[in-house]
């Protein structure tokens, strides 16, 4: 797996998590796909083959922009999520993105949104060129809460406590060195700001949804929950609060020769 910050060893199992992902998960801000559309080629016809789609919470706003989009998960189970809520706007297949079922130069842009950290590599990166046009583009977005935000470093606190596990994650996207090899061109790196707002409820759902915290906190998954719970309302009397978030956007394209 990429090493963009501590990632845990088992290979995901995101569709045990499915229901919990498609009622808590937020998506990206609209002027999030404003800067794709700007700097990575976004636009009405464009072929899109969007990796990790997970329940579709990228995949609706690539296709209100007008895109042909192909949707790929390794997890069927999430992908019935997604073409539940997308019917046939997009085409769903089943696959990795170190393999992916497809001619090569068949897409003008790539996307991948909170994805692209479980995926193989070099397999994957050697893929995305492959089947990219030439002159198409990779677009890789990560949405992560703010350093000095409280409530995820809160949550890796009760890990460390509750498994007595050294949990030191940092969560932010600086340098993604599988766009700047051989093969790529024009790399930039875009941070937006994004604020999400969560009542204890919604922000104990989203923690249910990460699989991160599925591997991490393994039987002690309920404790680590209600401890938080109980953490929040003291850190939040009035039961909502807003978590401020920054978008990582990271581009690159394939060379036009």
């Amino acid at each position: 797996m990429s090493p963009y910050g501590f990632m845990p060893p088992e290979e995901p199992r995101f569709g045990e998590l499915g229901t919990a992902y498609d009622t808590y998960r937020v998506g990206y801000a609209p002027r999030v796909f404003d800067v794709l559309e700007r700097r990575a080629g976004l636009a009405p016809g464009a072929a899109v083959i969007e990796l990790g789609c997970g329940t579709g919470l990228a995949t609706r706003p690539l296709v209100e922009r007008g895109a042909r989009v192909t949707a790929i998960d390794p997890d069927a189970g999430m992908l019935e999520l997604a073409a539940r809520h997308l019917g046939n706007a997009a085409t769903f297949v089943c696959a990795g993105a170190e393999s992916l079922p497809f001619a090569d130069a068949s897409f003008d842009l790539a996307v991948a949104a909170q994805a692209a950290h479980w995926f193989h590599e070099p397999d994957a990166t050697r893929e995305v060129l492959r089947v990219l046009r030439p002159g198409g583009q990779a677009a890789y977005l990560w949405k992560y809460p703010a350093p000095e935000t409280p409530y995820t470093y809160l949550v890796d606190e009760l890990l460390a406590l509750l498994t007595g596990q050294e949990v030191r994650t940092v969560y932010a996207i600086g340098t993604v060195p599988d766009l700047l090899g051989p093969g790529w061109e024009g790399y930039r790196r875009v941070v937006l700001e994004q604020p999400v707002a969560y009542t204890v409820a919604s922000y104990i759902g989203f923690i249910s949804s990460r699989e991160r915290i599925r591997q991490l906190a393994g039987d002690a998954r309920d404790a680590l929950l209600e401890e938080l719970a109980g953490r929040l309302r003291e850190l939040e009397p009035s039961g909502a609060f807003v978590e401020r978030n920054l978008v990582y956007l990271v581009t690159a394209r394939r060379p036009l020769a």
